[in-house]
């Protein structure tokens, strides 16, 4: 091999070794946030039977709207897990505190006592919209433990602010966005709880 072709060479593996380390990917979660327990279910169980997500956004790359029927997904933005089982989990923790009781799970994880509660969510949207806007729209239905029909909510918030290509601001978006799906369905419990008690 010839001096020439060793240098191309050794250009190639030194350009090639430059982009790899500008191409990190990083990794965001949707944590539980602190929140005051709104109600006394202490002796009552909460079974989260259903989380559903739009296909898209099982994907691990982050997705954003760049316009009408338009999505777009990052490559180096992406979610630490499966978003679904992250979500899961996340409402799990809010909804202790929030209801104070330590009984509320999937079927997988909580108790094999039969729920008080059933709650199945159904997530319509979850990302950034093409004008800025981080949305969450969902609907939930709550019914007793022997699945009689209590209620379906919808519910639909946004956070406006121009984050532009700050993915952590806007997961921290998200994340807020969650929190507060989480308490309208804690107090949601809690006022069905209330009627029960009369």
């Amino acid at each position: 091999m010839n001096k020439r072709c060793l240098t191309t060479l050794i250009s190639i593996i030194l350009l090639s070794s430059c982009s790899s380390t500008q191409t990190m990917i990083s990794y965001y979660v949707i944590d539980p946030i602190p929140m005051p327990t709104i109600a006394n279910l202490d002796k009552k169980s909460v079974q989260i039977l259903d989380l559903k997500l739009p296909q898209y956004l099982e994907r691990f790359q982050i997705a954003r709207r760049e316009g009408a029927n338009r999505l777009t997904f990052s490559n180096n933005q992406q979610w630490g897990e499966n978003l679904r089982k992250n979500l899961y989990r996340t409402m799990t923790r809010n909804l202790a505190i929030l209801l104070g009781t330590p009984d509320v799970g999937t079927a997988i994880n909580r108790s094999f006592a039969k729920p008080d509660y059933v709650l199945r969510v159904s997530i319509e949207a979850f990302e950034q919209t093409a004008d800025g806007r981080t949305q969450l729209a969902a609907r939930y239905q709550i019914s007793d433990g022997a699945s009689e029909h209590l209620t379906t909510r919808q519910f639909t918030s946004s956070i406006n602010r121009d984050t532009s290509n700050q993915y952590s601001e806007m997961i921290a978006d998200l994340q807020a966005l969650y929190a507060e799906l989480c308490l309208d369905i804690a107090i949601n419990l809690q006022q069905q709880e209330a009627q029960h008690a009369d």
